[in-house]
């Protein structure tokens, strides 16, 4: 009974949040979108500023959506690995221990996601002081509880392109302080099926972060071979009538 009860209340938290997210509208206004990407779910987590954003290509098969008051979850049917994974989007608070609650919470949803994840956003959380640059160095003890989420979950993080920081206080001179605070992590499972996924980080004038942009389905580049004549080739009998045909 009680577990009827705690789902009739999920549901219905999950309706409250969609039609939040509805009436808000949401903001793109000063984000440079990559082509074939358009707004879809906006969401405002309690307490928070700023808020999530997901952006998806149409084609993209979204088959379900769920809410917490900091995630966005999409489960996605991708045609291409003939299998279904969930997407995690994720705003964390900036408070320590708000924040250490919120990774027992993505503990505890695992279940819900199945074997394959991958979970992004502003995790509001570095690794080590390698992903700060400006301000005080941090004492290393402060980022044993996101490596230990990272760890304990099995989570590996799939690197970035461009600008190695994805915020920026915007102070100058001395104070500023940029760092690595949004990232893109995958399980295991999610690993093994995009591990050429890819990670951009993009400027964004509106925002004192950069937009993750993630690209599972990277083509492969076809190099150009580059062509290097070798004189000794007019040493050769036949190099006048090769010449005559290539005319």
């Amino acid at each position: 009974m009680e577990s009827m009860e705690w789902e009739g209340r999920e549901e219905q938290e999950e309706k409250e949040n969609i039609k939040k997210i509805k009436s808000d509208g949401g903001n793109c206004e000063g984000m440079e979108l990559a082509e074939g990407l358009e707004p879809t779910l906006f969401g405002a987590p309690s307490g928070l500023p700023g808020g999530l954003a997901m952006l998806w290509k149409q084609e993209l098969k979204v088959k379900k959506v769920l809410f917490t008051n900091f995630t966005i979850e999409l489960l996605i049917d991708d045609s291409e690995i003939g299998a279904e994974w969930w997407c995690i989007y994720a705003y964390a608070s900036a408070d320590t221990s708000i924040r250490r609650e919120q990774w027992k919470v993505i503990a505890r949803r695992r279940c819900i996601w199945g074997e394959s994840w991958a979970i992004m956003g502003d995790l509001n959380d570095i690794r080590s002081n390698a992903e700060k640059w400006g301000g005080r160095q941090r004492a290393d003890v402060s980022f044993q509880d996101f490596n230990s989420f990272i760890n304990g979950n099995e989570l590996v993080d799939i690197g970035y392109e461009r600008a190695p920081w994805t915020w920026c206080n915007n102070w100058k001179r001395e104070r500023e302080v940029k760092e690595r605070i949004d990232r893109i992590l995958g399980n295991k499972w999610w690993i093994r099926k995009f591990g050429k996924a890819n990670c951009a980080h993009i400027e964004a004038e509106a925002s004192d972060h950069c937009i993750l942009l993630l690209d599972t389905k990277l083509e492969r580049k076809k190099w150009k071979r580059r062509f290097v004549f070798d004189r000794r080739w007019l040493q050769h009998g036949d190099i006048e009538e090769v010449r005559s045909l290539g005319e």
